[in-house]
């Protein structure tokens, strides 16, 4: 793998590397289909993404584009060759669109839903796929190996308060001095939105003004929805001046969002 990844980012762009991993199995280029990550079905992308295909390949490279883009400028050195933590890495679209920055065994990724890792592991992704806690205080990989970059997408937009502490922490605690983290987390419109959690909120008779209420006062507002099989899951909202507050050796660094997922805020952050 290590070998047909190197072969394409010397000949591909980003863009056309993303298509180009999207299509695997592809039967033009049967060797390299041998020796790369199959790409997970509509079923699973759609399921677990709430989109698939072209739309959320787009989504993934906004991201990964701003991930570059930030750590270029909040440290001075370019994403290529970094060790980056893909953290929450579900059936790995995103640790596939990051191979285009760095090597394979560069790349270390956690999840804490077993299903996640299975659809890893059967699609060809197994090397540095780790099980993690969901409230977790460490990782299953060695602290002595410092991160330059992680993220995590869709992740803290999905965490009750316990377990967004406990990762933030953990994920700061992994990285070297001048590593980056960058999170996203979802603004409070995300509650009048049409969602997934639409219907739970109105079968539960959940007030959204409740919620909203509590963005604007604590910075925080959470349902537990359940899902990936754990009560620390459900869906939040979290304003920056909580993580601000909660975490004072943390520096947010930049904010933004993709003109195709706006309920998605990206948040880059430092060590203070």
């Amino acid at each position: 793998m290590e070998g047909a990844l190197s072969l394409l980012r010397e000949n591909l762009g980003l863009t056309a590397f993303g298509e180009f991993l999207m299509s695997i199995p592809n039967n033009e280029y049967p060797s390299l289909s041998d020796s790369l990550p199959r790409f997970s079905d509509e079923t699973i992308q759609r399921s677990w993404t709430g989109n698939s295909g072209a739309a959320l390949l787009g989504q993934s490279l906004d991201f990964a584009r701003y991930c570059a883009a930030t750590y270029v400028e909040s440290t001075g050195k370019s994403l290529h060759n970094a060790k980056i933590l893909d953290f929450g890495c579900g059936w790995g679209r995103l640790s596939r669109i990051f191979y285009y920055y760095t090597d394979y065994s560069n790349l270390l990724a956690v999840d804490p839903w077993i299903n996640s890792l299975a659809e890893c592991n059967k699609c060809g992704l197994s090397e540095n796929y780790f099980q993690s806690s969901y409230v977790p205080d460490s990782l299953p990989i060695d602290r002595a190996m410092k991160i330059d970059f992680a993220y995590s997408f869709s992740v803290f937009t999905h965490l009750n308060e316990r377990a967004a502490k406990a990762c933030l922490k953990t994920i700061a605690s992994y990285l070297c001095t001048h590593g980056l983290a960058i999170i996203t987390i979802r603004p409070p419109e995300f509650w009048n939105c049409e969602s997934h959690a639409s219907a739970f909120i109105a079968e539960n008779k959940i007030s959204i003004p409740s919620l909203i209420s509590a963005y604007h006062e604590y910075g925080f507002s959470f349902i537990s929805s359940g899902g990936a099989g754990d009560e620390s899951y459900g869906d939040s909202t979290i304003s920056p001046k909580w993580i601000e507050v909660n975490f004072p050796t943390l520096k947010i660094v930049s904010m933004d969002h993709s003109d195709r997922d706006t309920m998605q805020i990206y948040l880059g952050l430092k060590l203070a």
